[in-house]
């Protein structure tokens, strides 16, 4: 795991969350870019990190925040268990003193210059309606990547992971590349379901096939 990213500055007050996500800290973000995993998330992480958006200093080689994505390791599935019906008030409040705490680490750099601020980590997608009930002002990068590229990607993991979040227990036994461009349908028609039900949320579509390509050779990557 690689520590890529923008220089940390050390906190030397030991900031605590509610100092860090200052009114206008909120007011600046997040900005969250995710998607299905292996959509090509890396070169948008890239881009608005050159346009000045901090997306944390802790970062692996997908230019993935890494508390974040522990994060994800830890709640998706328990959350997408409870995505029909209210969460648990436990559940959440566990939820929410977890993510204060991760915050505290990825915003330390922040602590008494706010500027606007996000994370990249695809699987941000899966706790969406979470993330926007804490931060009603969130806006969202959503990657697609054609499914039919996704179906036959080496990269399975978030099927692997997370695939029984919205695939049945009969579908266990289709052919990989079919649970896979289930998934892919599945989480991705999640984002428009959010938007209609939530109507603050904003949310940016691109599509990796039609884009990708441009905005490397913009990026120089």
């Amino acid at each position: 795991m690689a520590t890529r990213g923008e220089e940390a500055s050390p906190d030397p007050h030991g900031a605590t969350t509610a100092e860090v996500l200052t009114a206008h800290l909120v007011e600046l973000g997040p900005c969250l870019v995710g998607a299905t995993g292996g959509s090509g998330t890396r070169v948008f992480a890239r881009i608005v990190r050159r346009a000045g958006l901090f997306i944390g200093t802790n970062l692996n080689v997908s230019e993935d925040a890494v508390d974040l994505g522990a994060y994800s390791d830890r709640w998706i599935n328990t959350f997408m268990d409870w995505r029909a019906r209210p969460l648990p008030p436990a559940v959440e409040a566990d939820m929410r003193r977890d993510l204060d705490a991760v915050f505290e680490h990825h915003l330390a750099p922040l602590a008494g210059r706010p500027r606007p601020w996000g994370w990249k980590e695809p699987r941000c997608i899966y706790l969406l309606p979470f993330f926007h009930e804490r931060f009603p002002a969130l806006r969202f990068l959503h990657v697609l990547r054609d499914g039919r590229d996704m179906a036959y990607s080496p990269n399975q993991n978030q099927l692997t992971r997370h695939g029984q979040t919205l695939l049945q227990p009969a579908e266990a036994a289709w052919p990989q590349p079919v649970r896979s461009a289930a998934l892919w349908s599945r989480l991705n028609l999640l984002c428009p379901a959010l938007l209609t039900s939530r109507g603050s949320l904003g949310e940016a579509s691109l599509n990796r096939r039609d884009s990708t390509a441009e905005e490397v050779r913009s990026e120089g990557v």
